[in-house]
Parts: C-alpha cells; sequence; structure tokens
C-alpha cells in the first residue's frame, strides 16, 4: 500500500507603490481664490497646482501620493490512499498480472482582497476591485488493470485529422498475448504514459493560467505536427478556437483574446487550417512564467 497527505499554500502580496487618490486630487485640485490654501483642509490637504512644470509642491505629492496592496492566498489539500497486489499469474507469462486501486482527495480554495483604496475605485487609473473567494473539492476513485479485464474504455477518444483506425479483437490481443507475454510490458509502459500524461494535465490546470496552458499545448503540437517553413514552424492542424478552448477546459472568447493578443505580438499566426509558431522562446517564457 502507499498513503501521502500534501498541504500546499502560496500566500502572494501585490504592491502598488506611488499612485494618485482620485478623491484626494479633487480635494487638492479645489483651491482658494487665492490658490493658497485648499477650500476643504481636511486630512492635512496641501494645494495643488497642476498648471506649469515645477509648480507642485512637495506637500501636494505626499497628500495625493498613495500606496495599495492586493492579497492572494491559494491552498491546496491532497490525500491520497492506494493498495496494489498481484491477481494471476497466466500459465505462459513470467510475472502476474496486477492490479492497483485507490482513492485521491483533493481540495483547492483560493481568496483574492484587494487594498482599502483599490476597492473603493479611489486609485486613479484602476477600476475598483472586489474581493473574491472560491472553492472546490473532487473525490475521485482510480484503478489501472491489464486488457484482461475486459471492463468499458474510461474515455472517448475523436480526432482533429483524418486516421487511419486499425479495430484489433480482444480475443486476438489475449491469444498474442498468452503466445507472447513480452506484449504485457509494452501495455504497461504504454499505460504508465497515459497516467504521466493525465498527471502532466491536471498539475498545468491546477497552477498555470489559460495562457501558460495554451502556450504548452502548441508547443507540444510542434514536436508532433510541426514543420520548418521560411523559419517559422508550421502547425497542419484545421483547430478552431472553440475546440482549443474545448481541450483547455475554458471558453473561444478567452482563446480568441489570447490569439489576438500574440498575434499583435508577432508570436503566432492563425490561418484556415493551419497556424504558423514565429516566437517559440516567446510562447516558452509564457509556458513558465516566474
Amino acid at each position: 500500500y502507499d498513503a501521502y497527505y500534501s498541504l500546499s499554500n502560496l500566500d502572494q502580496s501585490n504592491s502598488l507603490n506611488n499612485d494618485v487618490s482620485r478623491s484626494r486630487f479633487k480635494q487638492a485640485a479645489l483651491v482658494t481664490d487665492d490658490a493658497t490654501a485648499c477650500q476643504d483642509p481636511s486630512g492635512g490637504c496641501a494645494p495643488l497646482n497642476i498648471f506649469g512644470a515645477g509648480n507642485i509642491s512637495q506637500e501636494a505629492i505626499d497628500f495625493v501620493n498613495i500606496g495599495a496592496t492586493n492579497v492572494t492566498d491559494i491552498e491546496q489539500e491532497v490525500i491520497q490512499a492506494s493498495v496494489f497486489g498481484d491477481l494471476w499469474t497466466i500459465p505462459t507469462a513470467d510475472y502476474p498480472v496486477s492490479v492497483v486501486v485507490g482513492y485521491e482527495h483533493r481540495a483547492d480554495k483560493s481568496t483574492f482582497r484587494p487594498d482599502t483604496f483599490l476597492a473603493s475605485g479611489d486609485v486613479l487609473g484602476f477600476n475598483a476591485g472586489e474581493a473574491t473567494s472560491g472553492r472546490y473539492k473532487a473525490d475521485e476513485w482510480f484503478g489501472e488493470i491489464s486488457i484482461i479485464d475486459d471492463n468499458p474504455r474510461t474515455h472517448d477518444a475523436w480526432t482533429i485529422n483524418k486516421v487511419t483506425l486499425i479495430s484489433i479483437p480482444r480475443k486476438v490481443v489475449i491469444q498474442t498475448a498468452q503466445q507472447y507475454p513480452i506484449l504485457y510490458k509494452h501495455l504497461a509502459l504504454i499505460t504508465c504514459a497515459r497516467i504521466r500524461r493525465a498527471f502532466d494535465w491536471i498539475d498545468d490546470a491546477t497552477s498555470l493560467n489559460t495562457s501558460a496552458r495554451l502556450a504548452s499545448m502548441l508547443m507540444g503540437f510542434i514536436g508532433t505536427y510541426g514543420k520548418q517553413v521560411n523559419g517559422d514552424i508550421k502547425i497542419d492542424l484545421r483547430l478552431s478556437q472553440e475546440e482549443l478552448g474545448f481541450m483547455l477546459g475554458t471558453t473561444r472568447q478567452t482563446i480568441n483574446k489570447i490569439i489576438q493578443s500574440w498575434q499583435k505580438q508577432e508570436f503566432i499566426d492563425m490561418h484556415y487550417g493551419f497556424m504558423t509558431i514565429k516566437n517559440q522562446s516567446e510562447l516558452k517564457a509564457i509556458m513558465n512564467p516566474e
């Protein structure tokens, strides 16, 4: 058996310095007729003269200047346990058929607490920010067993290009495996590769933003479908933005916004039936934000 418990916390503080208070700016700009004092002197208001270079006093700068700090907290809790063992040995095999069954509980929660100034919309150049909080949890059972268990597949498969599908009857697979037991090793390696890809996808989905996950997907396409064309990389895949969004678990609108930004920065080009990667280094930087 195997079991583990993991609790991770991320506390992020984002400080904004040398910003201007909207309300204080208005208060300081409303001065007396002789421009020597504020009409409302509360809070230590200093008159603000915005006409001409060098006319703003240090006292006025200190009065309108503010700093703001936003705080983000993210917590993830994972509990996992599994048991494994041998079932039986096929007469023609050297090793027994093994099985592993496990349970995983995963809980994620996050909060965003904007600074008082930002929350009220009092910082020039920023919209009012609202505090947010969210959480979700998942409880899953999982298991891996050889092809001989004859259970239904756990997922559907769909293609985005023309393919040739070869169907091998289960009876033929079993007979071949009995004759050549080494086949079980290769089936196990395929299963391991799928599990690794699944865990990579889960890690990306929980730790990376949509831009980073889209960049990671495009870089993966390069390895499988990419062709060098005039210094760029052409990917011959007819994928719509809606399909990209489906693969990443987000909306077409979100994908469109990211792609439009990348095209303006000349990272990629989207065409009907294919896409062109023009700047791999930028996509790699987006994949691995510091």
